[in-house]
């Protein structure tokens, strides 16, 4: 492919959607014995790159139109059924449109050259009969370098969607420990102390043991005679208020 090897000497690598546009134009031109690849089969076969339906679809091309309208052009050239074996030559105009697409790329210091480049660059050339179609058809060169550009704008006009900021959630508090209540012992009025103080101890003596008890039997019965402390409604409280345990607090905490 001659036009190929022309753009690989300037050292810029060609996309791979160009690369198969360039053989779907010579198939073309082959098949109906064309011995010249022109602009006019570069053009039809650019109706099927998917790098330059988006700038027809943008500037509102219909193309079902603008492939009839080619179709009806190469079908008007001289043919001949034998060159249809052949690999067709690049016409005048095509190796100077590959040319300046190339000098293009370079300059904008890009290194691949693709389709839209080199659609832009046909459509620039008002001579050819090529870009005279794409003018009836709406598509011009000021429109296609406004297609290029308006993806790009958009781009900048995008705002960056702002980051939501995730609030941490806080640990639960572990429960507090109820304090554990006590039933004060009941106090005794200023009176009450001074007559319990003045009353003598009582220094009756002990009757004498029963010969049937023994010293740790006399101990034991002195202790049972002497009066116990009122401590029965702490200790309903004591074993109502359980103490809490690591699992109950847990337990607590996951309420």
């Amino acid at each position: 492919m001659m036009g190929k090897l022309a753009i690989q000497q300037t050292g810029v690598a060609m996309s791979r959607n160009l690369a198969l546009t360039l053989q779907r134009a010579e198939h073309y031109a082959a098949e109906q014995g064309h011995d010249e690849l022109t602009l006019e089969h570069l053009l039809l076969s650019f109706t099927e790159d998917p790098d330059t339906l988006r700038s027809f679809n943008a500037c509102g091309v219909a193309l079902d139109r603008l492939r009839e309208e080619l179709a009806d052009h190469l079908s008007g050239l001289p043919g001949d059924r034998a060159a249809s074996l052949s690999v067709p030559a690049h016409s005048s105009q095509l190796t100077r449109l590959v040319a300046d697409a190339t000098d293009a790329t370079l300059e904008a210091k890009r290194s691949e050259i693709n389709s839209f480049i080199v659609l832009a660059a046909l459509v620039g050339n008002e001579q050819s009969d090529a870009a005279r179609i794409l003018e009836r058809h709406g598509f011009t060169w000021e429109k296609a370098i406004e297609a290029l550009q308006s993806p790009a704008d958009s781009a900048r006009k995008v705002q960056p969607a702002q980051s939501r900021r995730v609030e941490p959630v806080p640990s639960p508090e572990p429960a507090e420990e109820e304090p554990e209540t006590t039933t004060p012992w009941p106090a005794l009025d200023e009176p009450e102390l001074a007559a319990a103080d003045a009353e003598p101890l009582s220094e009756e003596p002990l009757p004498p043991p029963s010969p049937m008890t023994t010293p740790q039997e006399q101990g034991d019965l002195r202790f049972a005679a002497e009066p116990l402390p009122n401590i029965g409604s702490r200790s309903a409280k004591a074993s109502e208020k359980a103490v809490a345990t690591p699992d109950d607090i847990m337990a607590s905490v996951r309420q």
